[in-house]
């Protein structure tokens, strides 16, 4: 069986935004682009550069890639704590940048029954491309490390996305109630 393996060509950002075009014909003046891309369902996000952490991906055979998280707010383009999600509830939770490429990071929180998450809790980690294409799908039990201070892990096994490859185990962290990623 071959490895996981995601190719950095499957999600690299082309040389030039493919709704250029249509924004272009859109927008007139700087107050327009809000609008415009609402409407294309380029909706912007709030991430946070000051809290990006460098992740190994080696297990996917990405090597180093840079994390960068949509930060936990109730402005506009932020989000919820992963450990306040409901049942069911995915957020974008960050991306990860990569030899000219992105991957949009979705966190759901599959199981619990406490409004905060706890222990044993199961969430799905789903990376895709800017164009939605789910590129890897993994699962794991949340294990809190510090209720106080926000701090759990999640040990997480991919679900093949193409049926020959093996699963592949990993383990992610995070602090500071879910806003910053580590290994």
């Amino acid at each position: 069986m071959a490895s996981q393996v995601i190719h950095a060509e499957d999600f690299r950002v082309p040389e030039r935004p493919s709704a250029i075009d249509q924004l272009r014909d859109m927008v007139h003046a700087p107050d327009d682009i809000d609008q415009a891309t609402k409407k294309l369902g380029l909706d912007p996000r709030l991430l946070n550069m000051h809290l990006a952490t460098v992740v190994d991906l080696s297990s996917l055979e990405l090597g180093s890639a840079l994390h960068i998280p949509v930060q936990i707010s109730n402005h506009e383009g932020g989000r919820k704590s992963l450990y306040y999600l409901n049942v069911d509830e995915e957020v974008l939770a960050g991306v990860f940048v990569r030899d000219l490429g992105i991957l949009l990071r979705y966190v759901k929180r599959t199981s619990g029954k406490a409004a905060r998450a706890e222990s044993g809790d199961t969430y799905v980690e789903r990376l895709t491309t800017l164009d939605g294409t789910a590129v890897l799908e993994s699962e794991g039990p949340l294990e809190v490390v510090d209720a106080d201070r926000g701090q759990g892990r999640i040990s997480l096994q991919s679900s093949s996305i193409q049926a020959e490859a093996e699963p592949v185990k990993r383990t992610g962290g995070w602090i500071l109630w879910s806003c910053i990623l580590i290994d």
